[in-house]
């Protein structure tokens, strides 16, 4: 009966003992882990509803559900790029301590590849992006990075284009005025090569114009047909998250114009108000540009010319916003023609506007209105026109405006990259 007393004893004694270690050891660990995860850095996500598969795949960030307690505010938004697909544009934000310090990446799903790859894939790139965070932290002190491409997969990333978007376009439009109504369709071909650092574009065009004119007062009624042909060449280059510089080239006909062959070189800079990775949403720059223009005439000008070199000057401001259904853009150009350096009449004002909508992939439906102050009419052929010149419209009049509007679809083919890149110098 003692033995059993005394066994019971010490039983009750392990036990007691046990248990208060037990519970020692677990404050122990609990605060060790509550020390390792106050080290972690704090980010709020939003736009990610899965935030379980992130709390699985990156392991030194702690997700918060409310944005004052983090240190990191990402947002994850889905558009659709100017092809049509599907595209990621992750925002990372600094607060508190890490105020000021902000990113932005984007990632488009390959063709074919599945929701469940394209998560994993998306949760990589904003892991990479949150990795200069941490750094900040100290549980930046143990990350690694590892690189585990091989070469035969950085090879098959290989754009077949080798960065060139070519385009097809066709246009209808109706023009109208006191005595004329007429319609237009046009078309052209383009080819362009856009990089990180530079940008290369030529497009040719041709137009077809046909007019009928009304003159009541004797009964006569007159039909005239046009045709014209233009080239246009950019070459440009990047300096800085805001500034770029390049050279437009230019070479035409057009009957109308008494322009028998012209040609002009105008180096040019580039201003953005915003960062131009942010032109992917809006953009609003200013444009300047100074060349020279040799023109060759059909007929004496006015001033006594049948060709002439000129210098001209223009500044253009650009505004654009891009949605997920296509895009809204505005610009507003003043030019000046400098026949010497205390002449300023011969001027112009453009405004144009013009809607892009997204019918289905690369085709698109556009319409597009322009207004003009006219003061720099410098080709009007001596003597005017005669009466069937100006029923026929072969030559232009002189005039102080003129706007039109048109509508029309476009289909571009090649590279899927040389969108998404390098917005200098307009699109």
């Amino acid at each position: 009966m003692f033995l059993f007393r005394t066994f019971r004893s010490l039983f009750l004694c392990l036990l007691i003992l046990t248990l208060f270690l037990s519970a020692l050891y677990s404050q122990e660990s609990n605060g060790s882990i509550s020390d390792t995860e106050s080290q972690k850095l704090n980010v709020y996500v939003s736009g990610f509803t899965d935030i379980s598969f992130l709390r699985e795949k990156i392991n030194f960030v702690l997700f918060v559900s409310e944005k004052d307690l983090a240190l990191v505010e990402v947002k994850i938004e889905e558009k659709s790029t100017l092809s049509g697909e599907k595209e990621f544009i992750i925002t990372y934000s600094g607060r508190k301590e890490l105020n000021g310090i902000s990113d932005e990446l984007s990632y488009v799903p390959k063709q074919g590849e599945t929701e469940e790859n394209a998560k994993q894939t998306l949760a990589k790139i904003l892991e990479g992006g949150l990795i200069k965070y941490a750094a900040h932290t100290p549980v930046g002190e143990n990350i690694s990075i590892k690189y585990t491409h091989t070469e035969e997969q950085v090879a098959a990333v290989k754009d077949k284009w080798n960065y060139w978007l070519f385009g097809l376009n066709f246009h209808f439009g109706l023009n109208r005025e006191k005595s004329m109504k007429g319609h237009n369709l046009s078309g052209g071909f383009s080819a362009r090569r856009i990089t990180d650092e530079w940008k290369m574009r030529a497009n040719v065009n041709t137009h077809y114009s046909e007019s009928t004119f009304e003159m009541e007062e004797i009964g006569l009624s007159y039909k005239n047909i046009t045709r014209n042909y233009n080239f246009d060449g950019l070459l440009v280059k990047s300096l800085s998250d805001h500034w770029s510089i390049g050279v437009f080239c230019q070479a035409n006909q057009y009957t109308y114009y008494n322009n028998k062959f012209s040609i002009e070189l105008a180096p040019a800079v580039e201003y953005s108000i915003f960062p131009y990775i942010e032109s992917e949403k809006r953009s609003f720059t200013f444009l300047y540009r100074l060349g020279y223009v040799y023109r060759n005439y059909w007929d004496e000008t006015i001033y006594g010319k049948m060709n002439e070199g000129l210098a001209q000057t223009s500044l253009t401001a650009d505004v654009e916003i891009i949605k997920t259904w296509g895009s809204i853009e505005s610009y507003l150009t003043g030019s000046v023609y400098l026949k010497d350096l205390k002449d300023f009449t011969k001027n112009r004002l453009t405004w144009h506007f013009e809607i892009d909508v997204r019918l289905y992939k690369r085709l698109t439906f556009d319409i597009e209105w322009r207004v003009s102050m006219i003061h720099d009419q410098i080709f009007l052929a001596r003597g005017g026109a005669s009466f069937e010149e100006v029923l026929l419209r072969r030559k232009r009049l002189e005039t102080r405006w003129d706007y039109s509007i048109e509508f029309g679809f476009g289909y571009s083919f090649g590279s899927l990259r040389s969108n998404v890149v390098n917005p200098i110098f307009g699109n």
